[in-house]
């Protein structure tokens, strides 16, 4: 599980927010950090609080930014590793740079698809959407931000994206009262950082999943700048949350977004007094009881992970990641 939050321009008040945003992102990721205005990178290995003071001022420099903390899933835990990540088309007038929270679930099968050599499995939707691949090949769920460039867009523009994520933990976006946009992985911490920077939350904007949007700045005739949320017209469509069936300790799992799957387990994945476990049943006993829900496995699933049906350790397990 990983944090991300960040802001449309970079102003008195947002700079003001940015160590709060990064104190309550930071219990969603302590391996690294890391954070880009879309052309300067900076990736550290350790907790951002226990570095980000060393950072602050180069950062209060830039105009913009968006930051990650990272809790490693696949990939070891090197700055190589610690997001932001960047993408090239092939004949290199296209350039993405950004951050995702989530898991790209069939990370493997990509690497040998397009012969490359990511570590991380976020590595993969950078390259997609720099080369323009469908990103419909990519399976699993998260969250994104990312700055994209091209020729007809020399200065960037800052996108922001969920997909297959049905956790309350997502992707918020608020406007400010004093005119700025803030993105960031849970509700809450926008309202207090806004607070605690002498602002406060005017709107909070609805999301729909695969929805595109971008922050875009509006030139006034005063020659202020204000800056609007813009919805791309199309869906942005990934595939879907899980890879294809695999074995874990002999108990398929099974492709799709589970919620919405009634296939059963096998007999001997048998909760006491049941016939038979379906998906169904399986996330409503998680929701009881708090519990890892493959066989064999009672460890508890925090972090409100009502709707994942199994721990992230076993989850790894199934679909052949690195943890």
């Amino acid at each position: 599980m990983c944090g991300i939050f960040g802001f449309s321009e970079l102003t008195d008040v947002t700079r003001r927010m940015t160590p709060f945003l990064a104190w309550e992102m930071e219990s969603r990721g302590k391996d690294s950090w890391g954070a880009t205005d879309g052309q300067n990178l900076v990736k550290i290995v350790g907790a951002i609080t226990d570095s980000f003071y060393e950072w602050e001022d180069h950062i209060g420099s830039w105009d913009r930014g968006i930051f990650h903390t990272r809790g490693a899933s696949t990939g070891d835990v090197t700055r190589d590793n610690a997001h932001p990540f960047e993408g090239v088309s092939d004949d290199g007038t296209r350039r993405v740079v950004g951050i995702h929270n989530g898991i790209v679930s069939n990370h493997e099968e990509l690497n040998t698809k397009y012969s490359r050599k990511c570590e991380v499995d976020s590595m993969h939707i950078f390259h997609h959407l720099a080369k323009r691949l469908p990103t419909s090949e990519i399976r699993g769920w998260g969250n994104l931000a990312w700055y994209e460039y091209d020729a007809d867009n020399p200065n960037g523009t800052l996108y922001l994206l969920r997909f297959n994520n049905d956790s309350p933990c997502a992707l918020h976006i608020a406007s400010l009262v004093t005119g700025e946009f803030v993105f960031c992985s849970q509700k809450d911490p926008i309202v207090r950082a806004a607070q605690m920077a002498g602002s406060m939350v005017d709107k909070f904007w609805p999301l729909k999943e695969e929805k595109k949007y971008s922050l875009r700045p509006l030139v006034e005739e005063d020659g202020s700048v204000r800056y609007q949320l813009w919805v791309a017209g199309e869906y942005t469509r990934f595939g879907t949350r899980y890879g294809p069936v695999r074995q874990m300790n002999g108990i398929p799992i099974v492709e799709g977004r589970h919620n919405n799957s009634t296939t059963p387990w096998p007999p001997y994945a048998q909760h006491r007094h049941r016939p038979a476990v379906t998906f169904a049943n399986l996330q409503l006993e998680e929701r009881r009881t708090g519990t890892c829900a493959a066989p064999g496995c009672r460890k508890q699933v925090t972090q409100n992970r009502t709707l994942n049906l199994i721990c992230e350790a076993c989850f790894m397990e199934a679909v052949g990641a690195t943890a």
